[in-house]
């Protein structure tokens, strides 16, 4: 179990109270259950879980993975073909998006992690289970990000905790509440930036836009 108390970083309005009232700030507490490893909502594990298992013709699954994960994906399922044609035009096509994208790529995807990871202000970020947080400047509102990409954001009311997700939401690198409005977040990830609005109401909440 891995349990996080942060009381440093308070709106500007919380610094004129006194130190009890700060006794009420919520209590955060994240167990196992409640996370999963980075990239546990791709397709190739969650639809296992909670889909029966059908053979798929091979279109279909280079079309499903394309959409998801990208061309280069695709190509390398395409290889997989029984037609000796498809595999080596394929597997020629793949060669020659890996090396258009080193060519014109700055900064391949696992360097631009680890330079995430070495200018973060969250020590440790790529292992840490909490990635990184932010108050809100007006309201009780504190938005948690979490090494399995999910935004949690707990209020005042400890029996509703809004959580955001999103496919697109992968390694999420910081947070930002929109000034002057009460539920509007900025999440900063690998895919740009998700901009959501926070119901309180409701648990799962889908991203406004990207």
């Amino acid at each position: 179990m891995s349990r996080a108390l942060n009381l440093s970083n308070f709106p500007p309005s919380a610094e004129v109270i006194g130190f009890s009232a700060r006794d009420h700030y919520p209590d955060i507490v994240f167990t196992r259950e409640m996370l999963h490893p980075p990239g546990h909502s791709r397709r190739s594990e969650s639809t296992r879980d909670v889909m029966v298992p059908v053979t798929e013709s091979l279109p279909k699954r280079i079309l499903a993975i394309f959409m998801e994960l990208g061309l280069l994906e695709a190509l390398g399922e395409a290889t997989q073909s029984e037609s000796r044609f498809v595999a080596r035009a394929a597997t020629y096509l793949q060669m020659i998006g890996r090396r258009f994208k080193q060519y014109w790529q700055s900064y391949p995807c696992e360097l631009s992690m680890d330079l995430v990871a070495k200018h973060s202000q969250t020590r440790n970020w790529q292992k840490s289970t909490i990635r990184c947080l932010s108050w809100h400047p007006l309201c009780f509102k504190l938005a948690v990000a979490t090494i399995d990409d999910t935004v949690r954001i707990f209020t005042r009311n400890p029996g509703v905790t809004p959580i955001l997700r999103s496919s697109l939401q992968k390694a999420v690198t910081c947070l930002a509440w929109r000034p002057y409005t009460g539920g509007e977040l900025a999440i900063g990830c690998q895919s740009g930036v998700l901009i959501w609005s926070v119901d309180p109401t409701s648990q799962i909440t889908r991203p406004l836009s990207q």
